[in-house]
Order: C-alpha cells, then sequence, then structure tokens
C-alpha cells in the first residue's frame, strides 16, 4: 500500500513539472520602482508599461493612493497601491505599472506633525493611463509647504513642455527602447504633436 501511494506521488510531481502553470501578468506587482540602470534594460512584463511623475516635494514626504478605474467611472474592487514617496525632494519616480486607467484618489502630506489629506475621486485631472510597452508620463507632483503659516498646497499638472528635456536626458536609454507617451488626466493636442515629433526624431536616431 505504502509502495503504491509513493508511486502515485512521483507521478503527480512528474505532471506538475511537465505541464506548468502559464505566467500571469497580474503576477507582478504594480508599482514596482525601478532605480538603476540594470533594471532599465530588462524586459517589461505582458501588458506592462512605464509610470513616470515628476516630484518637487521640498521637504514634504507624502504617500500616495493609487485606484485602478474600471468601466470608465466605477473603481477597481483590488486594494488600492499606497505608494510612500519619502525622501523624494524633487526627482522623477519610475514604476512598472499594468496597463489601463487610474486615479490619484488621495494625497497624505504629514507635516508640521499635523495630517493633510487632499481626496480626489470627483476630479478627473487627477486621473491618468497607461499603455503597454511605453514610458507613461503622467504629469508633475508639486508640495508648497509655508511653515510660518503651517499652509500645503498640493498641486498635480501636465509639465511636460518644462519636464522634456530632463525626461531625456535622464531616460535616454529607456527611451530608445520604449517611446514616450503623455497620460495626464488632461489630454493635449500641443502635448501629443511634440511626442509626435520626439518619437519620430528617435526613431529616426535608431
Amino acid at each position: 500500500m505504502i509502495v503504491r501511494y509513493l508511486f502515485g506521488l512521483a507521478v503527480c510531481l512528474l505532471a506538475l513539472n511537465a505541464f506548468p502553470a502559464k505566467p500571469s501578468s497580474r503576477h507582478h506587482a504594480n508599482g514596482t520602482e525601478i532605480t538603476t540602470a540594470e533594471q532599465m534594460t530588462q524586459p517589461l512584463p505582458p501588458a506592462y508599461g512605464y509610470l513616470l511623475l515628476d516630484l518637487d516635494l521640498g521637504e514634504a514626504s507624502p504617500i500616495i493612493t493609487i485606484r485602478e478605474i474600471v468601466n470608465k467611472n466605477k473603481l477597481s474592487r483590488l486594494p488600492p497601491q499606497l505608494i510612500s514617496l519619502k525622501n523624494k525632494g524633487k526627482n522623477f519616480l519610475l514604476l512598472q505599472q499594468r496597463e489601463g486607467a487610474y486615479l490619484i484618489q488621495n494625497v497624505n502630506v504629514p507635516l508640521f506633525n499635523l495630517p493633510h489629506r487632499i481626496t480626489t475621486d470627483k476630479s478627473k485631472r487627477w486621473r491618468f493611463s497607461i499603455q503597454a510597452d511605453k514610458v507613461n508620463y503622467i504629469g508633475r507632483l508639486s508640495i508648497d509647504a509655508e511653515r510660518t503659516k503651517r499652509i500645503i498646497t498640493v498641486n498635480y499638472s501636465n509639465r511636460l513642455a518644462t519636464d522634456l528635456a530632463r525626461i531625456q536626458e535622464t531616460y535616454t536609454d529607456l527611451l530608445k527602447l520604449y517611446p514616450l507617451a503623455a497620460n495626464h488626466g488632461h489630454p493635449d493636442a500641443f502635448y501629443d504633436y511634440l511626442l509626435q515629433l520626439t518619437n519620430n526624431s528617435q526613431s529616426q536616431a535608431n
């Protein structure tokens, strides 16, 4: 009886190894931060693109909550992404993100030992989208805090025209692999035209 049991177990293990499970793009967690040149040379998972956010945070260390949008205005039931921007200052944030539509739902800015939170559910300006196999510029998040007045100003805007040169300088090699796309909540024909010229020039250079 024991011999038969062991034989059956061995057959099951061999069958599992012969037919491995198919990988799923959802196995890769959203929000994987990319910080090194070596990471940028690795291929993206299927159905993933890059999220590129320009940051100008001063001394603030906010936490942003990102939710996926399904069926135009309905939020996904998947758990939200909580992204800590501690000690980011003035920099770019580059993440691997699954393609789709998203919303920066709220921004938590603990400062002056007081909680500060803005909720952005009702504003389409805080929405963005991710296209697979592209570097998706989603805008600039800036926070201005005045200690003397205890005032915190949070702004999320499309600053591609200003940021473009820095993006090209910082991510030269990455943009040779993946074209740049502007996917801020407020589409702009000028930015689309600017990106078309930029990507055409990049293609000719390659």
